[in-house]
């Protein structure tokens, strides 16, 4: 629960300043691991009770009764169900305009939250600016320089800030894919992740459509791990 608190307590870690805000880095293991909501989900207890046999009527009662206990506690209740962004490097989310709208702000207000803009950049293009209106003033859509705004609402817009990142993603992939050989002719060195690089850039996208022929967009999708 403390890993994953609620949106009210989100703001408040905002509005406080508390020692949770930007907390997590690009390298930590809870990157971008977000709450989606609440519900029921499996411990990782393991619990070994003897196997039923025939016994008296009294007995039996005895045994089921433990089994019923044993079984309650393997599950609990009203607990934070988490999703990590960086676990597959495309991720779609499909529902009402209403309802993607309130999740999505759930999932941007503690992304912001907790995580600073040196580690997480937002990416935007979006067909309906007016509902992501305040991302645009975050420093987590603007470039380290604040001279670029990651937040577009035409192809064009989104062909000119993909350009300089297109140069940065084609700089992951040759520095990930770097692997040195040795006198004896075996391999050194191993292919990086996402969390060798820095910062992470989110993109979020409503129109697919409209994008899927940018440059960037292709690589990315052709591309099967996640650099960041």
């Amino acid at each position: 629960v403390n890993n994953h608190p609620s949106t009210e307590q989100c703001l408040k870690i905002i509005g406080n300043k508390t020692k949770e805000l930007w907390q997590r880095s690009v390298d930590h293991e809870d990157f971008l691991s977000i709450r989606l909501g609440v519900g029921t989900m499996k411990t990782k207890l393991i619990i070994n009770i003897p196997k039923e046999q025939f016994m008296i009527e009294e007995e039996d009662k005895l045994f089921t009764e433990m089994k019923k206990i044993v079984d309650e506690s393997l599950t609990i209740k009203e607990v934070p169900i988490s999703y990590t962004f960086t676990e597959q490097s495309i991720n779609a989310i499909v529902g009402t305009k209403t309802l993607v709208k309130e999740f999505m702000d759930c999932i941007f207000l503690q992304m912001m939250t907790f995580h600073s803009y040196t580690d997480l950049k937002i990416v935007v293009f979006t067909k309906e600016p007016s509902k992501w209106e305040y991302l645009k003033i975050t420093p987590h859509c603007w470039d380290n320089q604040k001279s670029i705004r990651y937040f577009a609402t035409s192809v064009e817009e989104f062909s000119i800030i993909s350009t300089d990142l297109e140069k940065i993603f084609d700089a992951r992939i040759a520095d990930s894919d770097e692997v040195k050989l040795e006198d004896d002719g075996s391999e050194s060195g191993s292919k990086k992740d996402f969390d060798d690089f820095r910062p992470y850039y989110l993109f979020f996208i409503d129109d697919m459509a409209s994008v899927r022929n940018v440059s960037l967009i292709n690589k990315i999708l052709r591309y099967k791990r996640n650099m960041g």
